[in-house]
Parts: structure tokens; sequence; C-alpha cells
């Protein structure tokens, strides 16, 4: 008969704490090396989703033409809806106006391509994680205003539609003061920051 000293049974007792400790650094570590989003970091993309509106215009394949016809598409769009929310104050109001004015954004973007192969929505899209400005905002679904031409194939273009962040240049995006300040009263302080320092937040939330 094997007799068992107490130091041995404290011995392994300290080996399984030490290796269950190592185990759980090992998938924090994981988590944030191979960026899996973390609960919270769910909870704070749906929560930025709710304040906020998309705007995407998808061409219909990448061939240069076609990829020319989304600018124009774009731009004729994005001239329009300027107009259209003028007087808008909240997202309520954007959403609203858009939606009375679906016919007209659709003959605005089948004018500017040249075609009637248009298809305007205003539904729920999922991005991938995307830097805008100096914004990182994170991949989820967000309610949007689609454009899609022809097949939809082809690389898209898209913006903040609101808070105002629609850039002229979405490859070099300049920040409009007016569409920042918006968009920091439409978040609360934890979500602006989440958007703001992406690196920061996302290790702080992941780790816990």
């Amino acid at each position: 008969m094997i007799v068992r000293s107490s130091n041995d049974r404290l011995s392994k007792c300290r080996k399984k704490k030490c290796f269950c400790t190592a185990a759980i650094l090992a998938i924090c570590i994981c988590t944030v090396i191979l960026g899996f989003p973390s609960h919270k970091e769910q909870e704070m993309q749906e929560k930025i989703a709710g304040e906020i509106l998309r705007f995407r215009v998808v061409a219909n394949s990448d061939s240069v033409t076609d990829q020319e016809t989304k600018q124009k598409v774009k731009n004729a769009v994005q001239n329009e809806l300027g107009k259209i929310l003028e007087n808008t104050d909240s997202l309520e109001e954007t959403k609203e106006q858009i939606l009375g004015q679906m016919g007209r954004i659709d003959q605005t973007a089948k004018a500017a391509a040249g075609t009637e192969k248009i298809k305007v929505s205003l539904a729920a899209d999922w991005f991938p994680q995307r830097v805008y400005g100096k914004y990182t905002f994170p991949e989820g679904e967000y309610e949007t205003l689609r454009v899609e031409i022809g097949e939809g194939k082809g690389h898209n273009w898209w913006c903040v539609l609101y808070p105002g962040l629609c850039y002229g240049d979405a490859v070099h995006p300049v920040a409009d003061e007016e569409g920042e300040e918006q968009l920091k009263q439409v978040l609360d302080e934890e979500s602006y920051d989440f958007l703001l320092y992406p690196a920061k937040t996302r290790i702080r939330f992941r780790w816990f």
C-alpha cells in the first residue's frame, strides 16, 4: 500500500492550478493574436450599428468600365442625398426621408449608370472591419442604403451616411468636423473610444 504525503498532494494541487492558469493565459493571448471578437466587442458593434446608417454602392464587376460607372452612380446619388437629407437631424428622420424618396434615388442611380439594372434597398448589410478616416468600424451588420449595379459582384464604395461622414474621397478621407461632432453626440463615450482607439480597447476587452 502506497501512502502519499500531504506534501505530495499539495504539490499536485499547485501544479494543477499552474496548469489552469497557463491555459487561461494562453487562450487570452491566442484570442488577441488571432483577432476573434469577444462578447463585449460584439455588444459594442451592435450598439454602434444601432446609431448609424451606412451608404454602399456595389459595382457590377471589377472591370475598369464598371468601376467608373460605380463612381458616377456614387457621385450622383450622394449629391441627391445631400438635397434629400438637408434638413434631417436624427437617424429616424434620415431613414424616413430615404424611404419616402426611394423612387427618386432609384431614378438618379439609373440615370447615372445608364442602365435599368439597379437595385436600391434600405436593409441590414454585412461589412468587414474597415478603417474610415481616423475611425475603425468593426465587422458586423449595419443598416445600409445599398445601391447595387447589375450583378453586384464588383468592389464597393461606402461611407457613413448618418452621422454625415460621407467624405468626398473615401481612399484618403479628410475628417469633417461637423460630422465628427455628430458622431460624438450619437455615441456614448465608450463606443466612440472603441472606434477611435481600436487596438487599445480590443486588447482590453479580450483580456477581460
